[in-house]
């Protein structure tokens, strides 16, 4: 999915902001009456919890925000609130509780902790309420300890070297099979949809094939950004993210709206699970936000933060239209082990493990200008850690990571084993820090010499549209793994450079990746008022899993784009792989560095079906089917396997973009006018028929917030 993470308009590294403190002035704890001098007492109001502790973080670096729940204990009398303020080094991230609380109501104060020095914090008047309800100001504690660490300083200018080309071979040698056609959650727009009935002939212990759920069928549609202005330009990614989410219901061509996200995000994964519950991984948490003068902060910077979420959700069905979502990971605080926006994640053969690999943490800033060094959050850095979450046991627990040579070391002398089968080590401002990886691509593999293992490939080493990736590695399971340790296999490296591609195992069992943008900032260090460079792919590659190397596919898809891909499993189509819509995203065609303000977005409305040539992969075609009545991309999508469309591939929402840097949610009227057809306000959704070779558009309306890049699956 397309992020704006740190851009600015001035400036091209990644801008610096946080929420800074509010002051204010206190009102009474009591309220006369109309009538003569009577005093009636105020609202009362209590906290949960009373204390909020952030255990170590590392200096210089903010950490996830948590909430303080505030609640108006009186049923007839409202409460006007002056002030909330957060004394440093704890951070005010936002509040629902100005400018008044409602009788009997609840507001959530989220606050978050960014230590300046190694030592100890606790203060009992971490933040200060001031309002027109008793004991005004109100006072709670606040605890962390800042220690020393390593402090990442990516920026979207990077000083890493170029991927290196690999000389390893693959010593994989498992030959067990699997019967699944599962695929990974895509990160690169809507994502593609797994399905749950993964089995293995190995060692694991796959679970048994679940009773359908009662919204089996289905396709649920969950968060995503609204979207937001910056002085007269719209974006649709990286502004204000919703927690809305609804059903759109398979057999009544209708929707329904089910219960909110515990926490609005965007740019999270979906794995939709044998348990008939929705795995939602991480993405991020954006917001308008005001940074005022203080400090390093010089002026007034108005944009929109985003904070990388370390959390889950679990979406479980309640009803056949009915639904609720709670945190993922009960068995482990209900938190992953890391902040990841822009991750993977893959059901493995077990029938129980979600692989999740990769994604940035932090916090970035979007705005007009850019804040000062030291005048708000640090930028989101990519990482190469990984994790299993255990659905039997709802836990996250660190796994082995993506290899990377060590920070700072210069490959190859310095680093001999990064010659394809590990990271590069030279990312970042002064080329210090660890490489990682954001928005690769995932897929569970079916044949070769590992069947069971998750391939992972391309990426951005150091953020969206920076320094895009050709490496690719393969994930060995436990249940593949010699002694039940799992370990990542090398292989040879994709042709183009490519992030956020579209990705899907064949009916072969060979992989096919497709389109996705190719970043190459590096171009650009030497040139900081024309920092970027990018260009948008319409070719594609095929991976074999026997020889673990990749093929390029002669034939070109019809239009460059940024989208997921999916596949006909029955019907006249069967076998064919579709890929509809997406964005092409450009910065100088690819060819030059230029300034942000010179990204142009173009959304797609040209459809392709891919047939792979199974004795001459490279010859494998391409086939224009019918257009998207509105040209779309970042949707929400499903293959739907019930009701009148069963069959039928569905696209939801999503952006337009006309060839600007502005953008706008599909279903807003916003999106009328920015892209000057009604039919972007009224066209929300669009079912394609693979019979007939063309597109229609669904006439039930949304309840939701319309969003760009929601999570999605088709429900089991």
């Amino acid at each position: 999915m397309m992020r704006f993470k740190s851009c600015t308009f001035s400036v091209a590294a990644l801008s610096l902001s946080f929420s800074l403190l509010l002051a204010g002035v206190a009102r009474p704890a009591l309220a006369q009456s109309g009538e003569g001098d009577a005093k009636v007492l105020a609202p009362t109001l209590s906290f949960s919890p009373k204390t909020l502790s952030f255990g170590n973080r590392i200096v210089s670096l903010q950490s996830t925000s948590k909430t303080i729940h505030v609640t108006n204990k009186s049923s007839t009398q409202a409460v006007s609130v002056t002030s909330v303020v957060v004394s440093a080094p704890f951070v005010h991230v936002d509040d629902t509780c100005s400018p008044s609380i409602p009788a009997g109501g609840t507001c959530n104060i989220d606050v978050a902790f960014k230590p300046a020095a190694a030592r100890t914090v606790k203060n009992k008047k971490g933040v200060t309420l001031t309002d027109s309800a008793h004991k005004s100001p109100q006072h709670l504690a606040l605890t962390g300890k800042g220690i020393k660490g390593p402090t990442p300083t990516a920026t979207s200018t990077p000083t890493a070297t170029s991927t290196p080309t690999p000389t390893a071979t693959p010593t994989v040698t498992a030959t067990s099979t699997i019967t699944a056609t599962a695929t990974a959650t895509g990160t690169g727009g809507a994502t593609a949809t797994p399905t749950a009935t993964a089995t293995s002939t190995s060692s694991g212990s796959p679970s048994a094939t679940p009773t359908p759920g009662l919204q089996a069928g289905d396709v649920l549609i969950a968060g995503g950004d609204a979207g937001g202005m910056i002085s007269i330009i719209e974006f649709s990614m990286g502004t204000v993210s919703t927690n809305a989410a609804e059903v759109y219901e398979a057999a009544s061509d209708t929707f329904s709206a089910v219960g909110n996200l515990t926490t609005a995000r965007e740019g999270a994964a979906t794995v939709v699970l044998p348990n008939r519950k929705t795995l939602i991984v991480g993405g991020e948490r954006c917001f308008k936000t005001t940074i005022e003068p203080g400090g390093a902060c010089s002026s007034t910077f108005m944009g929109f933060e985003c904070d990388a979420l370390n959390t889950a959700e679990l979406y479980t069905q309640t009803g056949a239209n009915t639904g609720t979502f709670t945190l993922a990971g009960s068995g482990s605080g209900s938190a992953m082990t890391t902040a990841r926006n822009g991750a993977t994640a893959t059901l493995l053969a077990d029938g129980f493990s979600v692989l999740i690999t990769g994604g940035s943490t932090g916090s970035s800033f979007l705005g007009a200008a850019a804040p000062p060094a030291g005048c708000g959050p640090s930028g989101q850095v990519t990482q190469n850690t990984a994790e299993i979450y255990d659905m039997r046991t709802d836990t996250f627990t660190a796994t082995v990571p993506i290899p990377g040579c060590p920070a700072g070391t210069t490959p190859p002398t310095q680093c001999t084993n990064n010659m394809g089968d590990a990271l590069p080590a030279v990312c970042g401002m002064g080329g210090m820090s660890q490489c990682g990886l954001i928005d690769s691509a995932a897929t569970l593999l079916t044949t070769g010499m590992a069947p069971g293992a998750v391939l992972v490939t391309g990426g951005d080493y150091v953020e969206f549209f920076a320094e895009s990736s050709t490496q690719s590695f393969v994930y060995v399971p436990y249940y593949l793994a010699p002694g039940g340790t799992p370990f990542w296999a090398a292989s040879f490296p994709m042709n183009t450079a490519r992030e956020a591609p579209g990705i899907a195992t064949l009916p072969s069992g060979d992989v096919l990746v497709a389109g996705g943008l190719t970043g190459t900032a590096l171009n650009c260090v030497s040139t900081p008022a024309t920092p970027i460079e990018f260009t948008t792919n319409t070719s594609a590659e095929i991976w074999d899993p026997t020889t673990f190397m990749w093929t390029a596919v002669t034939a070109q898809m019809h239009s460059k784009r940024v989208a997921p891909i999916e596949q006909f499993v029955g019907g006249s189509d069967a076998g064919q792989a579709i890929i509809a819509g997406g964005v092409d995203y450009e910065a100088g065609s690819g060819t030059s560095c230029v300034s942000t303000l010179n990204i142009l977005q173009t959304t797609q409305s040209s459809t392709d079906l891919f047939s792979e040539n199974l004795v001459t992969p490279a010859s494998s075609t391409f086939t224009a089917t019918g257009a998207l009545k509105v040209d779309r991309g970042n949707y929400a999508v499903g293959i739907l396997d019930s009701g009148a469309h069963s069959g039928d591939l569905a696209v939801f929402g999503g952006l337009c973009a006309e060839n600007t840097l502005s953008s706008s949610p599909i279903g807003t009227s916003a999106a009328q006018s920015n892209c000057s057809s009604a039919n972007y306000k009224t066209d929300y959704y669009e079912l394609f028929n693979p019979a007939a070779g063309t597109w229609a558009v669904g006439t039930a309306a949304t309840p939701a917030t319309p969003a760009t890049g929601p999570a999605s699956g088709l429900l089991q």
